[in-house]
């Protein structure tokens, strides 16, 4: 799998930096163009370009959030760009809260990628923003036509989450 480097390239972050939305969609095109000239140099090798978002606000904030109909509108510039270079697949790393990766989701879904979502958790297995990482998944998937393809966890160790997932024969093992 071949990321793209666009972390933090989004409308908000972007126009910090005085990038409009053409500017920024310019970024996300060549950064998945980027990521897939290693494919090109080893068509042998099965890849995957990934365009990767990163939240709006800071990853440690839930205090300033988007309502999950205006994440589309914010992602979907950034869907459309990694579409249109080519890119297989969007995710959406260090969610902090749950409405702007439904709005990743359904910008995904309106372009025709797949979804990844991947949430930070608290040592605790719930979200900064308070829901459990399991309600979080949940709620993600009844908001979209099309549910991500997976979901992942971030800045946690595993002992931190499985209990909010309902793995507790995995619990009992790690020791939590």
């Amino acid at each position: 799998m071949l990321a793209t480097p666009t972390w933090r390239a989004n409308l908000d972050w972007g126009a910090c930096l005085g990038y409009d939305a053409v500017r920024l969609a310019a970024v996300h095109h060549r950064a998945a163009e980027f990521a897939a000239e290693p494919a090109a140099e080893r068509p042998v090798v099965t890849t995957i370009v990934n365009g990767v978002f990163g939240p709006a606000v800071t990853a440690t904030s839930w205090d300033t959030t988007m309502s999950a109909s205006e994440a589309p509108r914010t992602t979907g510039l950034q869907g459309r760009a990694f579409a249109e270079a080519g890119a297989q697949m969007m995710s959406a790393i260090t969610m902090t809260y749950v409405e702007e990766p439904i709005g990743v989701a359904r910008a995904a879904d309106a372009v025709g990628l797949p979804a990844v979502i991947s949430f930070t958790v608290e040592s605790d297995g719930r979200l900064p923003s308070g829901p459990a990482v399991g309600d979080a998944i949940a709620q993600v998937g009844d908001a979209c036509r099309v549910a991500p393809i997976y979901y992942m966890v971030n800045c946690a160790h595993p002992t931190h989450f499985l209990g909010e997932l309902g793995c507790p024969r995995l619990v009992a093992r790690t020791g939590s």
